[in-house]
């Protein structure tokens, strides 16, 4: 029996890696409604996969897969088990980056009861000759090699910036099991390569550059060598790959000190042969933190989006594009696992702006007409940038720079309007000024003119910054602190009357210092402390104010592997004897009555009917109504199920009637009394030889 009926429309979703299904469309109620699955009845499912390309000219326009069948059963929780229900699984985030994740139960049978983390990582991967991708790990320390440092190994990855160079990062991995540390590192180029550059590591002496060697640290044996265990030692050279380096570790002769773990003073030598790139994955993984094992790893789908595809082996879908689908879920231990949002890059601009509590988008205008407030408030992005960092555009203003610590950028901030403003004479020229509230920055520079002739201007004549009061605080949100403002002049002109100190209407810049606020001295813009506490660049189009507005700007914070995490914890199955015997009134069989056949026949040979809700062990004695033993089935098993093939003892076909099922279950202590029917149809002789 066939059923024609339009199931689905296909749709550019992705890879995923499970469906719900709820109704029985081959079952339908009075209304011509589908029915709810019918625990206990088998369907079969046929699956493939399959690729469409809309281009007119394109034929065949599609490709699919072979169909794979697969047998799904439903049925409630086996005798005396109870199950977590399905559905989301409550996550503590720790860290602070801005990143969301789902993680849903699947199948509560598969739950451990284990608690778990949801870490980030970054994995380094480096390509042969071939083109094969393996990773790179940090050999640990190994006490148990009967060596000194010769175990010890350098690993070479290169980068091509695109100069004609070549930016190479040697991985050291010290090992040593008669507890020495490496004094140096020495790598050997051959001719034809030149040296340009090499950075220093830290609590090393050097590097030396002397002809086509580089030495970090020296050969001295210390006893206290300055490489302990892993350092990634960075070099720039120019030369034609592929080429083979040579290189040495130095011993730093620490155990000769100890004769119980001294073998011998002895260095570790390689070579290496340089021109195929290593590449870094951002990536995620899921540690099943009760056993210490990982579960999931090198996952890179964020957001429905494969972030590695196409970066050294491909990311882990494995697809043949970056898109997966915002409802791609990895699966583990009866768990769906999703990264909804995050991402390992930090921010470049306002990740939104809030107008007193309300977010709005960023970069453009905000206000409130019925109280003539308004504001347009953007960054130098609006204005070509690539981003909005102070270290981009402080520089072009007379600063040095800006932090580029994540740490400090992914803090927000608070513009607190609580400047009252007032129209002054000040040398015959009408000024419109802050009188009070608001706070002091540092006006360090104007576009229009030049701020030694600034009515404000303590110093008239000195071009020196100079402390301004605007209508507005700064605090940063994450530090609970109000910090410091270096502003620009960037529309004001001396010649308009009456002239803004803050210009409401046309355009300022300023730039966010983090530190804490100094209502007494002027920033020095050139000094390390400004450099490396200036976070953002703010530009008012126009700041027409309402007195305790509140903008807000907001800031992304990116995922910092081992900083960054979520861990839950999920609720095994239980076993409850008591409850199993309980369970024992749900034991049942289907179909009853047997009417001919039955939908669950397979052919007209294999017939049967379905005892369900059974513990793991029971016997079923099936008589007829005159007590003769017509059948005894032994049951030892997982399932909840076990088949009547209609058969007797004898392999006889068992005639219409009824029948009672006597069923014994040793585990529970207790039995189980069942009245079913058959009802049989044209018999079909089975010869047999």
């Amino acid at each position: 029996e066939f059923l024609y009926k339009l199931a689905q429309f296909g749709n550019d979703s992705g890879i995923q890696h499970s469906i719900t299904i709820t109704v029985d469309s081959l079952h339908y109620d009075s209304n011509g409604n589908g029915l709810w699955l019918i625990n206990g009845l088998k369907y079969y499912f046929a699956v493939t996969a399959y690729s469409y390309n809309p281009g007119i000219d394109v034929f065949p326009n599609n490709l699919e897969s072979e169909i794979q069948i697969i047998t799904v059963r439903p049925h409630i929780p086996d005798p005396g088990i109870t199950l977590e229900d399905p559905g989301n699984v409550i996550l503590t985030k720790s860290g602070t980056a801005t990143i969301s994740a789902t993680v849903k139960i699947i199948n509560p049978d598969m739950l451990t009861g284990h608690n778990y983390e949801i870490f980030f990582n970054t994995q380094d991967y480096i390509s042969d000759v071939n083109g094969n991708w393996t990773k790179v790990f940090a050999k640990p320390y190994n006490s148990l090699i009967p060596n000194d440092v010769s175990p010890s190994t350098l690993n070479f990855a290169i980068s091509i910036p695109g100069d004609g160079s070549l930016n190479i990062t040697a991985s050291l991995s010290v090992i040593s099991p008669d507890y020495d540390y490496a004094d140096g590192v020495k790598i050997d180029f051959p001719t034809g390569v030149t040296i340009n550059s090499a950075e220093p590591y830290s609590g090393c002496a050097g590097p030396v550059i002397a002809g086509q060697s580089i030495l970090w640290g020296d050969s001295s044996q210390s006893k206290y060598g300055c490489f302990q265990s892993t350092a990634d030692l960075v070099m720039n050279v120019t030369g034609t790959l592929p080429f083979d380096v040579n290189w040495t570790i130095y011993d730093d002769a620490l155990s000769s000190d100890y004769p119980q773990y001294f073998v011998e003073i002895k260095n570790a030598y390689g070579t290496a042969t340089l021109g195929f790139p290593k590449v870094t994955q951002k990536q995620w993984g899921v540690k099943d933190i009760t056993l210490g094992t990982n579960v999931l790893e090198n996952q890179t789908v964020f957001g429905g989006v494969d972030i590695e595809f196409g970066n050294g082996p491909g990311g882990s879908s494995g697809l043949l594009g970056p898109n997966v689908g915002t409802d791609f879920m990895i699966q583990a231990d009866g768990l769906g696992f999703r990264i909804d949002a995050g991402s390992f890059s930090a921010p470049l601009t306002f990740d939104k702006i809030t107008y007193n509590g309300f977010t709005v988008a960023s970069n453009i205008s905000i206000g409130d007409q019925n109280r003539f407030a308004g504001y347009n408030i953007s960054e130098f992005g609006a204005l070509g940038y690539p981003d909005a960092r102070a270290s981009t555009s402080f520089p072009l203003y007379g600063g040095v720079g800006g932090t580029s610590l994540i740490e400090e950028l992914q803090k927000d901030y608070e513009l607190r309007w609580t400047g009252v403003k007032e129209t002054i004479t000040i040398a015959g020229k009408n000024v419109i000024r802050v009188a009070s509230g608001g706070s002091m920055a540092t006006l360090f520079g104007a576009s229009l003119y030049d701020i030694k002739n600034d009515p404000a201007n303590p110093n008239p004549g000195s071009s020196n910054p100079f402390l301004l009061r605007i209508p507005f605080e700064v605090w940063n949100i994450d530090d609970n602190q109000q910090v410091n403002l270096a502003v620009w002049h960037r529309q004001g002109d001396l010649s308009e009357d009456p002239f803004q100190e803050w210009k409401e209407d046309g355009r300022m810049y300023a730039w966010i210092i983090n530190t804490e606020y100094d209502d007494t001295v002027p920033l020095d813009i050139t000094a390390a402390s400004t450099t490396a506490n200036a976070t953002w660049n703010v530009v008012f189009f126009s700041s027409e104010f309402y007195q305790n507005d509140i903008i807000g700007l907001v800031y992304a914070n990116p995922i910092q592997p081992g900083k960054d995490s979520f861990t839950f914890s999920t609720i095994s199955k239980k076993y409850s004897l008591q409850k199993a015997k309980k369970d024992v009134e749900k034991i049942n069989v289907f179909p009853n009555p047997y009417y001919a056949k039955s939908t669950d026949d397979l052919t007209s040979y294999d017939r049967f009917i379905t005892f369900t809700h059974l513990p793991v062990k029971a016997k079923i004695r099936i008589f007829n109504l005159g007590g003769h033993l017509v059948r005894v089935i032994d049951k030892d098993d997982n399932s909840q199920y076990v088949k009547w093939d209609l058969l007797t003892l004898h392999g006889y076909l068992a005639g219409s009637g009824i029948y009672i099922a006597y069923i014994e279950l040793p585990d529970l202590g207790t039995t189980k009394i069942l009245k079913l029917a058959i009802v049989q149809g044209i018999p079909i002789i089975n010869y047999q030889y």
